[in-house]
């Protein structure tokens, strides 16, 4: 892929040269880093406060509260992972970050929960552990999105007059993916359930 993208960039540069453009190619690259730039430093700055708050969440029990909350519902889609605190905590703080549309955030909870999910499933005897880890992947890809802040930041960074204009839009679309997508998982873990007692 690095070569296409070498390719790709000198092509552009020799067709530049030979059609007397080349100033504005290289005024186009010196205004994409700056513009690369910024988007950094802002993103930079949302994931740092995000991180922190779910960090200080983590710490001061919040977490814990809200997994104590959300357990009546986890339970049904976790049912092996449900006594397995540290799993269940990465699992809740990775699902509260993308809520808030915070995918880069939401990452290294998610490679946790996977850890603690693996360590699981190396000791477990059946598929339940293995059934949780897919409907956890599924959750993360479809990824319901209350606020989608980092999509909110990007408009903002190109000049948008309603930055948020999206929000609505954005949790009809993640609700249904993530309900179709706990119906599907469920099924078919339903159908091979059935498939294995005949």
């Amino acid at each position: 892929m690095n070569k296409v993208f070498i390719f790709f960039i000198l092509a552009g540069i020799t067709v530049s040269l030979f059609n007397n453009t080349y100033s504005q190619v290289f005024s186009g690259i010196a205004e994409s880093c700056t513009q690369t730039a910024q988007m950094i430093i802002t993103f930079g700055a949302v994931w740092s406060f995000w991180l922190g708050i779910m960090k200080i969440a983590e710490r001061t029990g919040i977490i814990k509260k809200f997994a104590q909350f959300m357990m009546p519902l986890f339970k049904h889609l976790f049912p092996a992972v449900k006594k397995n605190i540290k799993a269940m905590e990465c699992i809740l703080l990775n699902i509260s970050a993308n809520l808030f549309g915070l995918g880069n955030a939401a990452a290294p909870f998610g490679l946790a929960a996977m850890k603690e999910l693996k360590q699981m499933n190396d000791t477990s005897k059946n598929n339940d552990v293995m059934d949780d880890t897919i409907m956890f992947v599924v959750l993360n890809t479809t990824s319901l999105q209350l606020m989608p802040l980092s999509v909110i930041s990007l408009r903002a960074i190109y000049g948008s007059s309603n930055p948020a204009a999206i929000m609505i839009p954005t949790l009809i679309a993640t609700f249904a993916t993530t309900i179709i997508g706990i119906l599907l998982v469920k099924a078919v873990q339903a159908w091979r359930k059935l498939k294995c007692r005949k």
